[in-house]
């Protein structure tokens, strides 16, 4: 790899061309996975011969009769397991799957993921270990959720001991909300049609892209809200903000106050903090001092921000913003930290100073490293403390290997993976925070 396509505080480590085009990737989380050494790669395919019409698109046949349609773009796609081992990585693991994989989540803290596809399809997956000590993937189970390319998921972040809850975007517009029975994965529970009807009355008239949850926090006061956030091609970011989410058996959307009818125990609001569609959703574990939901957004617009929300009540506010070069397509938390104790104590956890870092891969300018602070006095500020340009087509997917997060942790270097889908090229590197300089930097706003 060419050393001038990295920053002088990362340090390759080595490359591989794979034989099909990196959607997506994760790696497993710590508490299963030994030494942080393995991640899955979700991978995407287009039938090129599928792609051709039977006839020229607007064309008469020979027989005078209007053209045959187009036949549908076929998609397959796989999946790959790694283990990071002296240096390189080794696939230890690959499995093709049908549909073409748009989106790979582990369920956090487990060793169970899924993935989405250009079919409609969820497929649920679980990493373990034999007992000839191989570490390997195996399917629990696959179920049809719509008709539609499910373009992103996203997990909701529930207890072990409640039936595993989660958002999913479409191709269309719409934000399908889907609930397990129970840990077996074996049913799957919808909204009725009622509550379908509600959501896809407040879908994105385009393509979505994104969506994040927001859980209700029982420290905060009791009008504290489980919010769903959303992101498309329409330029805007839907909130849904709902008095709890629906995680448990029979449990709904809407609160049965009246005897013959649903009554919509959920407000929404249409946000506006790119100029272009929003690709991604970042919640930050915090709050402001006067309670809004801090957010970090990625658009088209090549701009990543910080987005200040309060519900439905105010109109959102962007805090900070910084031009990334590339579409910001996903963004991952390295570790966040709270300024030592020696400090004095902050009236309010909300008011502390933060710090925050961040892996952002941006499509065509590759992936970035981003510091995200909130100073004492309540500004917000983005500085880029490493970029990674080697890769010569969209940077859709990235991730961090995981380590135990502690002060110490601030400070340790970390390896990361970033791949290009068009040239199929996985990037394993280094990045070492104590020879990162400003690269860029943002200003507050306001």
């Amino acid at each position: 790899m060419d050393p001038s396509k990295f920053s002088s505080c990362i340090t390759p480590i080595t490359s591989e061309v794979l034989d099909a085009k990196p959607s997506c990737l994760e790696f497993v989380p710590l508490k299963h996975n030994p030494n942080s050494q393995f991640f899955v790669v979700g991978t995407y395919t287009l039938l090129e011969d599928a792609e051709k019409p039977s006839t020229n698109e607007g064309e008469i046949d020979e027989q005078g009769s209007a053209p045959r349609p187009a036949k549908p773009q076929e998609k397959t796609g796989g999946l790959k397991l790694f283990k990071l081992e002296d240096g390189q990585q080794v696939l230890v693991q690959e499995l093709s799957h049908e549909g073409a994989i748009f989106d790979l989540h582990f369920l956090p803290d487990s060793p169970i993921f899924a993935v989405v596809t250009n079919t409609g399809d969820i497929s649920v997956f679980k990493f373990f270990q034999t007992e000839q000590n191989v570490y390997k993937f195996e399917l629990i189970s696959t179920h049809h959720l719509v008709d539609a390319q499910i373009t992103y998921f996203s997990w909701y972040p529930s207890r072990e001991t409640d039936p595993p809850l989660l958002a999913a975007n479409l191709e269309t517009g719409g934000v399908l909300i889907v609930r397990f029975k129970d840990r077996s994965f074996r049913e799957v529970e919808f909204v009725t049609d009622d509550q379908r009807e509600f959501l896809d009355l407040h879908a994105h008239t385009e393509s979505a892209w994104c969506c994040a949850w927001v859980p209700s926090n029982s420290s905060e006061p009791p009008s504290s809200r489980t919010r769903l956030f959303t992101g498309g091609d329409d330029c805007t970011l839907r909130l849904f903000s709902m008095s709890t989410a629906p995680t448990l058996p029979n449990s709904s959307l809407f609160s049965n106050n009246h005897e013959d009818e649903d009554i919509p125990d959920i407000s929404t609001a249409t946000l506006r903090p790119h100029s272009s569609g929003v690709t991604y959703i970042l919640p930050l574990p915090i709050t402001s001092p006067d309670g809004a939901c801090i957010l970090l957004t990625g658009g088209y617009d090549d701009f990543i921000r910080v987005y200040a929300t309060h519900d439905t009540r105010k109109r959102g506010r962007v805090l900070t913003e910084l031009n990334l070069g590339g579409g910001v397509w996903r963004l991952r938390l390295l570790q966040n930290y709270y300024y030592d104790s020696s400090r004095p104590n902050p009236s309010s956890p909300d008011n502390a100073p933060v710090k925050f870092r961040v892996l952002a891969s941006c499509a065509y300018a590759g992936a970035r490293i981003l510091e995200i602070e909130r100073d004492e006095s309540q500004g917000w500020s983005i500085r880029v403390l490493g970029r990674v340009t080697v890769h010569q087509s969209m940077c859709y997917a990235s991730d961090v290997q995981p380590i135990a997060m502690d002060e110490k942790a601030w400070d340790a270097p970390r390896v990361c993976v970033s791949t290009s889908f068009y040239d199929k090229l996985l990037c394993i590197w280094k990045w070492d925070p104590a020879l990162a300089v400003v690269e860029e930097e943002s200003r507050p706003e306001g």
